[in-house]
C-alpha cells in the first residue's frame, strides 16, 4: 500500500502548475542573427530551443512576435507558424522548438541596413524576449529577363532563372558589360546566359567582379553547386578579366564557341574559377584564350577541353585538392570525341583540335592522375604542352611533337592547395620554368622576371 501511495503521489506531482514567478523560461540563445540575406529572398531557418528545467509544468500564456503580421520575421513554434500563441504547455524538464526565418521587402536604399524584431514570451507574469536581428541589403533582380548594356555596381545583381544575353527565338548580337567591383549573385538552379551575344567583365586587381550564390549566410561560404555557371552559347567575342566565379556547377561553359575561327569566344585573364560542383571552366568545340588564371578545387575537373577546339593558355594553374567529397576525375582533361548513345551506328563523332597550346601551366593535385589527354585520329590534331607542370601516373609525355620541357611528376609546392592557395613555397619547381617572350604579371598583377615562374603566381 505504502509503494502505491508512493507512485500516485509522483504521478500528481507531475501534473503540477507553477505559478512561481521564479520559474521561468530558458533559451539556448537570447538573439537569432541572420547574416546578410537579399530582399525577397527567405533566409536559412534558424532554431530556437525553449526549456523549462523546472520541477513543475509550465504554461507559457503568450508568445508574441513582436512586430506581428507586418514583421519580416516569421515564426513556428512546435510545428505550426504563426505570429501569436496562447496556453502553450511544457512539461517538467522538458524542451519545445521554434524556428524562424527572414524575408527583406525591397527597397531604395543601397547600403546595409539592420532590421530587427523580437519573439515575446510571458510566463507566469514574466516577459522574456528573445531578439531577431537581420543584415539586410537591396540588391537588382534579373528574373528570366534579357539583359544588355552597363550593370551599376553600387549594389548587388541577383540572377533568379535566366538572365540572358541573347537566347535562341528571343534576340542575340546584344553586349552586357558588368564593370569592377560587381557582386553577382545567381539563385539555385540559375544561370548567366550568353547566346550570340558578347559579354564584357572588366574587374581589377583587388576590385574583381565576383559571381557565387545568392546565400550570405556564412555556412554558403564554400558549399558549391549553389547555381549553375556563365553559360556562353555560340557566343561572340567576349572577355573576363580578375572575376571571381565561385560555388557554381559548372563556374565557365564555353559551347560551340568559334573553333578555327580567328576570333576567340572567350579571353580569359586574371581569373579564378573555384570550388564548382562540376568543374572550373568546361569547353566543348570551342575557341579560349586564357591567362593568368586559377582553376581550382572542382567537384570533377578544374578544366575540361572535350570535343576539339583551339585553345591557347599561358600561366594556369589547374589544381585540384576537392575535399567536399570523392573525386576520380583528373584536374586536367583534353580530347576530340563523345560517344552518343542515341546513334549506335556510329562508334564515335571525331573533332579537329587546331593551333592549341598548354604553355606554362600546372596540372597537380590530390589523385595519382591529375593530367589527361585522349584522342583519336582521323581529323587534325594539332596541339603542345610546353614548359608545364604534370602529374600522371599513365600519360606519357615523351612524343616532342606534343610536349616539350615537361616536368612530370614534380610537386609544385603550392602554399596550401586544399585550404585554396596556390601561391609557391620557395624552392618550388615552377620558378624559373617558364618560356616568357614577354614577361609581364602575374594574376595579382605582380611583375613577372625574365625567366618567369609556371602556373598563375609568380613567386615574389
Amino acid at each position: 500500500m505504502l509503494i502505491i501511495l508512493a507512485l500516485s503521489s509522483v504521478q500528481c506531482r507531475k501534473d503540477i502548475v507553477s505559478t512561481n514567478p521564479n520559474d521561468k523560461l530558458e533559451f539556448n540563445k537570447d538573439t537569432i542573427i541572420f547574416d546578410t540575406v537579399f530582399t525577397t529572398v527567405g533566409s536559412t531557418t534558424q532554431q530556437l530551443r525553449l526549456y523549462n528545467r523546472n520541477a513543475n509544468k509550465l504554461i507559457i500564456s503568450s508568445v508574441e512576435l513582436a512586430g506581428g503580421s507586418a514583421s519580416p520575421f516569421r515564426i513556428n513554434l512546435d510545428g505550426v507558424a504563426g505570429t501569436n500563441f496562447s496556453d502553450i504547455e511544457i512539461e517538467a524538464r522538458d524542451s519545445l522548438y521554434m524556428f524562424a526565418e527572414v524575408t527583406l521587402d525591397a527597397n531604395n536604399l543601397t547600403n546595409p541596413l539592420i532590421i530587427e524584431d523580437s519573439i515575446i514570451f510571458t510566463t507566469n507574469g514574466n516577459r522574456q524576449a528573445v531578439k531577431l536581428v537581420v543584415w539586410g541589403q537591396d540588391a537588382y533582380f534579373h528574373v528570366n529577363e534579357i539583359v544588355q548594356g552597363t550593370w551599376q555596381n553600387d549594389k548587388p545583381h541577383v540572377i533568379y532563372g535566366t538572365a540572358a544575353v541573347g537566347f535562341p527565338g528571343l534576340d542575340s548580337n546584344l553586349t552586357l558589360n558588368i564593370p569592377a567591383g560587381t557582386n553577382v549573385h545567381v539563385h539555385a538552379n540559375s544561370r548567366l546566359y550568353v547566346y550570340k551575344s558578347t559579354l564584357n567583365v572588366n574587374g581589377t586587381e583587388g576590385n574583381e567582379v565576383i559571381f557565387q550564390g545568392d546565400r550570405l549566410e556564412p555556412y554558403y561560404q564554400d558549399i558549391p553547386g549553389q547555381w549553375d555557371g556563365i553559360w556562353l552559347i555560340h557566343s561572340e567575342q567576349s572577355t573576363i578579366t580578375h572575376a571571381i566565379v565561385k560555388n557554381g556547377e559548372r563556374g565557365i561553359w564555353a559551347y560551340k564557341t568559334n573553333p578555327g575561327s580567328s576570333n576567340p569566344a572567350l579571353i580569359l585573364n586574371n581569373t579564378e574559377c573555384i570550388d564548382n560542383a562540376f568543374s572550373g571552366i568546361w569547353c566543348d568545340e570551342s575557341f579560349v584564350i586564357a591567362t593568368n588564371n586559377l582553376f581550382a578545387n572542382n567537384g570533377s575537373y578544374c578544366g575540361v577541353f572535350v570535343n576539339g577546339g583551339t585553345y591557347n593558355f599561358n600561366h594556369c594553374t589547374f589544381g585540384n585538392y576537392w575535399n567536399q567529397g570523392t573525386r576520380t576525375t583528373p584536374a586536367f582533361r583534353l580530347n576530340n570525341f563523345y560517344d552518343d548513345p542515341t546513334t549506335p551506328a556510329v562508334d564515335y563523332y571525331i573533332f579537329p583540335i587546331t593551333s592549341t597550346v598548354f604553355e606554362n601551366c600546372v596540372m597537380y593535385g590530390s589523385l595519382d592522375e591529375e593530367f589527361q589527354v585522349d584522342t583519336l585520329t582521323g581529323v587534325p590534331i594539332d596541339f603542345e604542352f610546353r614548359n608545364t607542370l604534370v602529374k600522371t601516373l599513365e600519360m606519357t609525355t615523351s612524343n616532342t611533337n606534343y610536349y616539350q620541357n615537361i616536368l612530370k611528376n614534380n610537386n609544385p609546392s603550392f602554399v596550401n592547395g586544399t585550404e585554396g592557395d596556390y601561391h609557391l613555397n620557395a624552392g618550388s619547381a615552377c620558378i624559373n620554368f617558364g618560356n616568357l617572350n614577354n614577361p609581364g604579371t602575374d594574376i595579382d598583377e605582380g611583375t613577372r622576371d625574365a625567366s618567369g615562374d609556371i602556373g598563375c603566381y609568380e613567386y615574389q
